[in-house]
């Protein structure tokens, strides 16, 4: 053995501890005593800083004195995201805050250069610095954007299943899946389309835009859109008057199906197919509310030359129908935004006002011809207008727009 050795064989008693059972007993119970103190402390840690987090994001994410939401980055930097990435409204946990959770509240809202992922996995962006978006519904299957002013760009997630709407005034713009702009500014809104396809309503008329175009669209006011409403829900109860069993029309001649079907189709939205019919020759009744029904078909189409023919016939042979000053409206409208005839559409608001200079559209009527005499080149006639329409309506709907284009202010 050696020398190492002999000198741990000498003290190998004295290290030994000089156990017992007792001893044993009492170890386990501190060290259990010890667990049981660790983690409450662990628990009482946690808790503290989950209720600080959850103050913070409560902070961060309430609304402010304005009662808006602060608005949701794609990046993260002003709201808490889910585990899907889409940032989400905090919701309250404590029975505090319940009553806090029932208030209504302010739909969300983007400003400047703000983005957003919604609930969809579509991404919105408000380009412009003037530019502010109410987010009114954010669900997997139903979107609802408002733009109260500037410019948005939106990436839309494809799906049938799910509804996505904006709304920018009285211009609805409904989405599938695409990429796409709008922009309201003065009384009208600009839809520009990246890719894909979109559908722009406004009031009663249907448009489509396409990957690749910009087209401007001008809101519609209060009575105008009564009027169109009007207009059609007459249009329709006369066709149901005069067949009122669809499944038994009477037919006199062989032409007679294709007639009535037309009018048929174009009642139930399928203005495609009514102008297809009206297109192969099918003859319309010489009444102005078939020629209105007929100009439907081939304006909501696409085909606003047609339209513009049969509106021009109303107010040829029919000046005294009901419906005379609608129609002449509408042709200043279709002159005016689909076939650029401004100087033309001028005449056409004239027309509509003198038909009924206190019906419901005069006032956008005068206001509109003010825009046809500034965008045909003849600013003197817009500067009268203008001024008339200023002495008229102090407190007009398009005041200010037609202010612009009269020469009255500085744009």
């Amino acid at each position: 053995m050696d020398e190492l050795a002999q000198v741990l064989a000498s003290v190998r008693d004295e290290v030994v501890p000089n156990w017992s059972e007792a001893r044993s007993d009492r170890l386990y119970a501190g060290v259990g005593q010890l667990r049981r103190r660790r983690r409450a402390r662990r628990i009482a840690v946690g808790t503290m800083a989950a209720l600080a987090l959850g103050g913070f994001g409560y902070f961060r994410l309430a609304p402010p004195a304005g009662g808006e939401f602060a608005a949701a980055h794609i990046d993260g930097a002003h709201a808490p995201r889910t585990g899907s990435g889409q940032a989400r409204v905090p919701a309250s946990e404590n029975s505090a805050a319940k009553s806090d959770v029932q208030q209504p509240t302010a739909a969300p809202r983007l400003r400047a250069h703000q983005r957003m992922r919604l609930a969809d996995g579509s991404r919105v962006h408000v380009v412009s610095s003037d530019g502010e978006l109410a987010v009114e519904r954010n669900e997997r299957a139903h979107i609802g954007l408002r733009l109260a002013t500037g410019v948005a760009r939106f990436d839309v997630v494809p799906s049938t299943q799910r509804e996505f709407l904006v709304h920018a005034g009285s211009v609805e713009v409904g989405v599938v899946g695409t990429v796409f702009e709008v922009e309201r500014a003065l009384g009208r809104v600009r839809v520009g389309v990246r890719e894909g396809k979109v559908r722009v309503r406004v009031g009663s008329a249907l448009n489509y835009v396409s990957a690749g175009q910009s087209i401007w669209f001008d809101e519609v006011s209060a009575p105008e859109a009564a009027a169109f409403h009007a207009a059609g829900k007459a249009r329709t109860q006369r066709a149901r008057l005069t067949y009122p069993d669809r499944s038994s029309r009477p037919y006199a001649g062989r032409d007679e199906t294709p007639r009535a079907a037309w009018r048929s189709l174009g009642q139930s939205g399928d203005y495609e197919g009514a102008y297809r019919l009206l297109a192969q020759g099918t003859a319309v009744e010489d009444d102005s509310e078939a020629l209105m029904d007929a100009a439907d078909a081939a304006r909501l189409s696409g085909h606003p030359e047609a339209a513009a023919a049969y509106l021009r016939k109303v107010l040829r042979d029919h000046r005294a129908s009901p419906v005379a000053p609608l129609a002449a409206f509408t042709l200043g409208r279709v002159l005016l935004e689909r076939l650029g005839q401004p100087l033309e559409a001028a005449s056409a608001f004239a027309a509509a006002r003198t038909i009924a200079p206190q019906g419901s559209l005069a006032q956008d009527a005068l206001a509109r011809e003010v825009e046809a005499w500034s965008k045909a080149g003849h600013p003197d006639e817009a500067y009268q207008r203008a001024q008339q329409y200023v002495e008229r309506y102090p407190e007009g709907r398009r005041l200010r727009a037609v202010q612009l284009y009269g020469g009255l202010l500085a744009p």
